[in-house]
């Protein structure tokens, strides 16, 4: 998904706050879309915001068992 390259790209230049909206309309196209919440993790890690990251990887973890409650769950992670 191009959103989650151009992310990944901010990412890596170490513009971290750009990344993290590319990576939610990602995830906004296509909820179940694991890679997406991976690379917004990883930032926000990165921002030291340690709570959303946290909760960002229980998304990934239950996404492929519950993937029409993981958009509930996120909605309420922001």
């Amino acid at each position: 998904m191009a959103l989650v390259e151009k992310g990944v790209a901010a990412y890596d230049s170490g513009y971290y706050d750009k990344a993290i909206p590319l990576f939610d309309q990602a995830i906004a196209m296509d909820p179940e879309y694991y890679l997406a919440y991976y690379e917004k993790s990883l930032t926000l890690f990165r921002l030291e915001r340690m709570t959303e990251c946290e909760c960002n990887y229980i998304l990934i973890l239950n996404l492929q068992r519950l993937p029409n409650l993981v958009l509930s769950i996120y909605n309420d992670c922001k």
